[in-house]
């Protein structure tokens, strides 16, 4: 539902052999609708930098310009916003109970949406 609320159009397709992506869509921006895969985790701690290397990897597997997003309900540690950071493919880290601080794109993602705002939609 949150992620709707955003204007993100996905479909959960995690379980067993997921290969690292819990969801797949598209999230329609006003002049661009971009393809995304991602991972969802609500853990009682921050995301650690493992499931950024493990929402990277699987990006090998998605098409090209696809946007990683890896939404947490804590956020993120340092280590993963550093890891994030070295991902050579477009990926954003999302705490979703921080506006908009809670938003953080590699340089990949910089590239690609050079004047995303993040707000929620009303």
């Amino acid at each position: 539902k949150i992620l709707h609320e955003y204007n993100f159009e996905v479909e959960r397709v995690g379980g067993s052999g997921d290969e690292g992506v819990d969801f797949r869509g598209v999230w329609r921006l006003p002049h661009l609708v971009v393809p995304i895969a991602g991972q969802c985790k609500n853990e009682n701690k921050v995301v650690g930098s493992r499931y950024v290397r493990e929402l990277a990897g699987s990006l090998g597997k998605e098409k090209e310009g696809t946007l990683a997003l890896l939404v947490s309900s804590l956020g993120w540690s340092l280590q993963s916003e550093r890891q994030a950071n070295k991902v050579l493919k477009p990926l954003m880290l999302w705490h979703i109970n921080v506006e908009p601080e809670g938003v953080i794109l590699n340089p990949a993602a910089l590239r690609m949406l050079p004047q995303l705002s993040v707000a929620r939609r009303y």
